[in-house]
């Protein structure tokens, strides 16, 4: 989940943008609430099992996402992405910890940025917004079965 979840929407009613339009940075956004939300819902619900879930932000990674950019914004990412982002390799090492280190073995329900701890927003860590995205989700389900 990544540290945009921070400015997504919790509203579910149009999640596929039928109504207001496609827009890439709000889509975005709205998604990374999404993968928080549901991260701290898993660990809720499965709390009592030696499962855990967590969230991570690995940071700003090179991937082939970026490719999709064109025009000018294309033009300064591919300016500004070597000075900011970190390689693939680099990226996945806070995924890597948090599935491989003893200390972090149990450690559940929790966001990290990078290899840190850090606070998630209050949207991701919302009770009902968490109930709603499980209600969407096997609605959605469920259509489809």
């Amino acid at each position: 989940a990544g540290t945009y979840h921070r400015y997504g929407s919790t509203d579910l009613s149009d999640v596929h943008f039928d109504h207001v339009g496609w827009k890439p940075a709000v889509a975005n956004n709205r998604m990374q609430l999404m993968r928080a939300a549901w991260a701290m819902d898993l660990a809720h619900r499965w709390e009592s099992s030696s499962v855990t879930v967590n969230a991570v932000h690995p940071g700003a990674v090179r991937t082939d996402a970026q490719d999709a950019i064109t025009g000018w914004q294309r033009t300064l990412m591919q300016a500004v992405a070597p000075l900011v982002m970190v390689s693939p390799e680099r990226g996945a090492l806070p995924n890597l910890r948090l599935a491989g280190e003893a200390s972090l073995i149990g450690v559940t329900g929790r966001y990290f940025h990078g290899l840190h701890e850090a606070q998630p927003s209050p949207h991701a860590l919302d009770p009902q917004f968490q109930q709603q995205l499980w209600d969407w989700a096997t609605n959605t389900l469920a259509r489809w079965m």
